[in-house]
Formats: structure tokens, sequence, C-alpha cells
């Protein structure tokens, strides 16, 4: 039942928010390639995506390793390709990593309804939702990005959004390299 999938959702954010907040949230940080993860999580959006009319690709090169916690590297991967899909009514959705210097860089750019300046310089607080005629439909609990902000900063890596109104978002995360 959507209902009670998203009363868990919020659950989980509030928890998430908490633990974060207090400085509880572990992470077992481990060497990994996030190449093979973003692959995966592109596979599970894909029915999704083509549900919506959507293309979703995923480009990886060889990246190289980083040190992260998998399972919230994946939960923060899963918020911003989510994001993709949910704020893209037509168009696409690429995903793609490559290394750079000492650096991994994951990028997810999608043709979506795109961000407003005054919005963007709000967009990682926490409760803060885009409001618009594009998003009234669009639910969530304006929590992803600042749980996903805070679980990149916990991995030594960096966010960053580029977005025009209208064309389209760039997210870049960006861990270094082990």
């Amino acid at each position: 039942d959507q209902g009670v999938k998203q009363l868990n959702e919020l659950v989980n954010d509030m928890l998430d928010v908490s633990r974060l907040e207090q400085g509880r949230m572990s992470l077992d940080m481990k060497p990994m390639d996030p190449a093979s993860l973003l692959e995966e999580i592109v596979q599970s959006f894909k029915p999704q995506a083509e549900l919506c009319g959507l293309g979703l690709t995923c480009a990886v090169e060889g990246t190289g390793e980083v040190i992260a916690d998998c399972d919230r590297l994946r939960q923060a991967f899963v918020n911003l390709i989510g994001n993709a899909v949910k704020y893209t009514p037509t168009g696409s959705i690429v995903v793609s990593a490559v290394r750079e210097g000492k650096r991994v860089t994951v990028r997810v750019s999608d043709t979506g309804i795109g961000i407003a300046a005054e919005d963007q310089k709000k967009l990682f607080t926490k409760f803060y939702r885009v409001r618009s005629q594009e998003t009234d439909d669009i639910r969530g609990t304006g929590l992803g990005l600042w749980i996903t902000l805070s679980i990149i900063r916990k991995m030594k890596g960096t966010i960053g959004i580029e977005s025009i109104k209208g064309k389209g978002t760039d997210v870049t995360v960006s861990f270094p390299l082990k």
C-alpha cells in the first residue's frame, strides 16, 4: 500500500536525521568501486523510468576505489537518482562516473523541471521542498537531500548542484580515491 510505504519512508528519514544530528550514525567504511553500485541502482530504477517514458542510462568508466560505507552510499545515490526520475516528466537521466585526478566524480544529469536559483540555495536544508505547479503532485519529506549531503560529507565527499529552471539538473558527487 502506498500510504504505508510513505509512512515507512518518513519514519526512516526521521530516524536518520536523529542519528546524524546526534552523531550516532556509524559508518562501515571499506574500499569499494562505486561503478558496480551505480549500475545496480540504475537497473533497479529502469522499470519505473520506462513506465514514465524516460530514458535512463548508466555510463561508468574505470573509476577506481573509494573508501565508503556501501549501504549509506547506496542510500545517497538511490535518493539522487530517485529525485531525477521523480522530477523529470519527459526526456532522460544519465548517471555517469569518471576518475578525475585523485577523485571519483559521479554525475546524475536529467532533463527535468530544473530548479530556480533562489531554491538551489535552500535545497539541502531540512524539510525544504521546491513549491511550484510542477511539484504539486510530487510527494516527499524534504529530508532526502539533507540526509544525502550529511552522509556524503561523513564519507569525506562533496556534493554540488547545477540547474536551470525548465532545462534540467546536474548533481555532482565527488570522493577522494583510496
